[in-house]
């Protein structure tokens, strides 16, 4: 018997962990990342200090950072259903070091490290940079991660289903032709939700080349969306994958 639809949904949308904005919106377009596909990236940058193996990755609300909103308190941009309001953000990593240098500096360089990928790599708007020892490692010891994973949620999207005449097909060639765009994704919702078309409102799940900064390839899919329909709409996006290869 095969698994129940709706807990295998649930299921799906709990592994791309928290919808984080991807900065302030811009121009009628608002970003967005699941936090499963920061946290490879952020993850990578942390692991780049020497002697450093990284425990745990979360992205938060920052407690007094705030939100940005439009008018009557609003976001400017309706966020992915159940994402983050848009505002500033919080990362929080618990690492495991060595022992060859005092610990505070190992957290020190490995916050230096989050706040410049959060930055460089994602366009994160990161208020605040936590880090923690929760372990230590002995000579040359570098154990699996935590979880067994290696962030192997990069499961398959389901098929995008093909986009008959129309504004919606119309929105896609223009997203698609984007560069850093590599294709619709179906993560959040499956293949309906990859891309909409409503009133005033366009919704599109995409996929983003590694090596381009999440946000630039995002707010610049939003504002191909909006350019290919009429009645100049808001475009909320969220990228499902970003900056990091797929392993194997």
């Amino acid at each position: 018997m095969g698994a129940d639809p709706l807990s295998a949904a649930v299921r799906r949308q709990l592994s791309l962990g928290r919808l984080v904005p991807l900065g302030p919106p811009e121009g009628g377009v608002g970003a967005w990342l699941t936090e499963r596909a920061a946290r490879p990236v952020l993850r990578s940058a942390a692991e780049g200090v020497p002697g450093v193996l990284v425990e745990r990755i979360d992205i938060t609300p920052a407690a007094d950072g705030g939100a940005w909103s439009g008018d009557g308190g609003e976001p400017a941009v309706p966020p992915p259903p159940s994402g983050l309001p848009p505002g500033p953000l919080r990362i929080g990593a618990g690492i495991a070091t060595g022992l060859v240098r005092p610990l505070p500096a190992y957290a020190d360089e490995v916050r230096a490290a989050l706040a410049w990928a959060a930055d460089e790599r994602l366009g994160l708007a990161v208020a605040f940079v936590d880090c923690e020892v929760t372990g230590l490692l002995g000579d040359g010891e570098r154990p699996p991660r935590p979880d067994g994973t290696a962030e192997a949620a990069w499961d398959a999207d389901e098929p995008v289903p093909a986009l008959g005449p129309g504004p919606a097909a119309d929105v896609a060639v223009a997203v698609l032709s984007v560069p850093g765009v590599r294709g619709l994704s179906t993560a959040l919702g499956g293949p309906a939700s990859a891309l909409t078309v409503g009133e005033g409102l366009i919704r599109c799940q995409l996929v983003v080349d590694p090596g381009r900064r999440v946000r630039d390839v995002a707010l610049a899919a939003g504002r191909a969306a909006a350019d290919a329909a009429p009645g100049a709409p808001r475009v909320s996006v969220l990228v499902t994958r970003a900056g990091a290869r797929r392993p194997g």
